[in-house]
């Protein structure tokens, strides 16, 4: 069964892209996150705005990315995550 955890900082690789997610007492590599998630072990979110998205998987080429689900907002485009 999937669990669902809160992304509530990020770290960034030097050309601005997400290497590594966490929440509370939680932290997972982007390559960690996007297996469990495509596996369906599991369940990202996200609150902006006072509203929770729903985190997915894409992939452009052979590099997976986190992306707001419903817009397919890649992750690293967030402005404000605070780094862990």
């Amino acid at each position: 069964m999937a669990s669902g955890f809160e992304i509530m900082c990020a770290n960034k690789n030097p050309n601005g892209m997400i290497v590594r997610v966490g929440g509370m007492g939680w932290s997972l590599s982007i390559s960690e996150a996007v297996v469990k998630i495509m596996n369906q072990q599991l369940r990202l979110h996200i609150l902006l705005d006072n509203q929770y998205h729903d985190i997915g998987v894409r992939s452009d080429s052979s590099d997976a990315y986190l992306v707001l689900e419903e817009n397919e907002r890649p992750l690293h485009d967030i402005d404000g995550l605070p780094s862990c």
